[in-house]
């Protein structure tokens, strides 16, 4: 459990070094992008990204000392963590615990991650990756500090997807029999919601498997074909439409 910190006073962030970061901010923002060239804009958007990457590592800190105090010396009235995050930060229940179990597995095992996010080499979408493929390593007879080093590295390289098809090819090279019972376990967890709103209209939610999936995306990317020049539907019109 963990809960807003009671000492956490406002006026702490209008001292530095709080303020000096938000004065830097605010005039970066004055300054705005009209008058940057396309390859500055490039530069700053770069910039921003290795800044956020920074902050969501130092966020991920600062979240992993609060949950570590509430379990020594839990506070009274005070809400319990990932409630806390969602009515703090408007945060689905999901997104919240899932925030709260990156935060651990950052402060504790997966330090190499935590030090490659905090440098913004890799993304938080690749720090859940690495987060739910090493949730897995124990289960295999792989070396989960090899496991860890390699997919850091590989995080460097590839975006999210590639890395999550590059952790389950490492894991079925080094560990067929536990790799096959990982995609067994993905094919149990398959579900698909249809469900009629107040309004008439349906919306589907779910998650299909690798193999499914696969045959759903291929099936409507056959039917949809071609984008023409006058279809001014979204992607995901189009898709609603081919189903």
């Amino acid at each position: 459990m963990c809960s807003l910190a009671a000492d956490a006073a406002p006026e702490t962030h209008a001292r530095p070094p709080f303020s000096n970061v938000s004065r830097g901010l605010a005039r970066i923002d004055e300054g705005g992008p009209e008058q940057r060239s396309a390859a500055g804009l490039r530069d700053d958007l770069r910039w921003f990204a290795t800044q956020q990457r920074a902050l969501e590592a130092m966020s991920a800190r600062w979240l992993a000392e609060l949950d570590r105090r509430e379990q020594t010396a839990p506070e009274d009235n005070l809400p319990h963590c990932t409630r806390w995050l969602s009515e703090e930060l408007k945060l689905t229940s999901n997104a919240a615990y899932a925030q709260l179990r990156t935060a651990r597995a950052l402060d504790g095992r997966l330090r190499l991650t935590a030090g490659a996010l905090r440098r913004g080499e890799i993304s938080a979408q690749h720090v859940s990756v690495i987060r739910r493929a090493m949730e897995q390593v124990d289960k295999t007879r792989l070396d989960p500090a090899s496991v860890e080093f390699q997919l850091v590295a590989a995080a460097r390289e590839m975006d999210p997807h590639e890395l999550e098809r590059h952790w389950y090819q490492l894991r079925y090279r080094a560990d067929q029999e536990a790799a096959e019972e990982a995609e067994e376990a993905r094919r149990k967890r398959a579900w698909l919601s249809l469900r009629q709103t107040p309004w008439g209209s349906y919306r589907i939610e779910g998650e299909l498997d690798p193999e499914n999936g696969a045959k759903l995306k291929t099936a409507l990317q056959a039917i949809m074909g071609r984008k023409t020049k006058d279809d001014e539907r979204t992607p995901m019109q189009r898709r609603a439409a081919a189903l």
